[in-house]
């Protein structure tokens, strides 16, 4: 029997059941990358047409390249890992090189990883690459389907809000050493807003602030991904959940008040962003470097040694 999705109203308590049940497939996609102090940002581990990096917002990819080595949270356990700015190719997508990015314009990157044993250590502790191809057959079933209306409720946000970073001083192999604790989490918030700009979609969230745990200030959580978590039963009463990376945070409002509760507007690229324009980018630029590995090889421009 084929499991259907479901956009009905479901118990408070199930969708929380939901909701802990799909963070273990989402957090293996989860980047987070620290600049030390609180200095963390987020993103997506992501891959497509071979090429395997972090998918994140385009001010957030050129603040930590623009420092010579960074530091990946990739485990639950205590680790040090620092990465060479150079082990990475910044890919920016719909927005200018040399102007930047801006508040009406594309905010979108893909940070290819060239490192092949950054990637080997990546996927050996349980972190993956999420497939942007594969996911991107079923985007238009997904989110483009009329007779199966997207649900409000069943959204999260995924990354490292910096607030929430702890920083301690600990004596490690006896050095004096700093602890930077960057935590990985995933908030659900409520589908507000969607719609189209310059070619680029847009969708808008409600996401708590300030109360019973929710982060006062989401800033870290930019690159951050956002996961439409789609319910699935067959026979109405038992539902299991599909994650589906439906956006990528760029930007939060200011505090505001919706039925007496703080709550800030996360704004993300969503789908068609991600994947047509993302992988379209990344398409293109793998063609050109087939076209000129094929015109090196051909032998009426072969390179002839003195």
């Amino acid at each position: 029997m084929t499991k259907k999705s479901w956009s009905l109203p479901v118990p408070a308590e199930e969708i929380e059941r939901l909701l802990k049940e799909s963070a273990p497939s989402i957090w293996r996609h989860i980047a987070i990358i620290s600049l030390g102090n609180n200095q963390a940002f987020s993103g997506v581990f992501a891959k497509s047409f071979g090429y395997e990096g972090i998918l994140t917002a385009g001010h957030s990819a050129v603040q930590f390249l623009a420092k010579e080595r960074v530091a990946l949270a990739v485990s639950e356990d205590r680790h040090r890992l620092i990465v060479n700015s150079t082990d990475f190719d910044h890919v920016r997508i719909g927005y200018d090189e040399v102007e930047g990015y801006t508040n009406s314009e594309a905010d979108l990157s893909f940070v290819i990883i060239k490192n092949e044993e950054l990637l080997q250590l990546i996927r050996n502790l349980k972190l993956s690459f999420y497939d942007l191809d594969i996911a991107g057959a079923s985007v238009r079933e997904v989110f483009l389907n009329p007779e199966k209306p997207l649900a409000k409720f069943n959204w999260s946000v995924a990354g490292c809000p910096r607030e929430k970073v702890e920083i301690a001083n600990q004596l490690i192999d006896g050095q004096p050493q700093e602890l930077i604790t960057s935590p990985s989490v995933l908030i659900q918030g409520n589908l507000v807003d969607y719609d189209f700009q310059n070619n680029f979609d847009y969708l808008k969230l409600y996401m708590a602030s300030g109360f019973e745990g929710f982060p006062d200030d989401y800033n870290g959580m930019s690159g951050g991904g956002i996961w439409y978590q789609m319910l699935l039963n067959d026979d109405g009463i038992n539902f299991t959940v599909k994650p589906i990376l439906a956006g990528v945070a760029r930007w939060q409002s200011e505090v505001t008040l919706k039925k007496g509760y703080k709550v800030r507007c996360i704004t993300a690229h969503a789908w068609v962003s991600i994947y047509g324009h993302v992988r379209g980018v990344l398409a293109e630029k793998r063609a050109a470097e087939k076209r000129a590995t094929s015109r090196w090889k051909s032998p009426g421009i072969q390179a002839k040694l003195p």
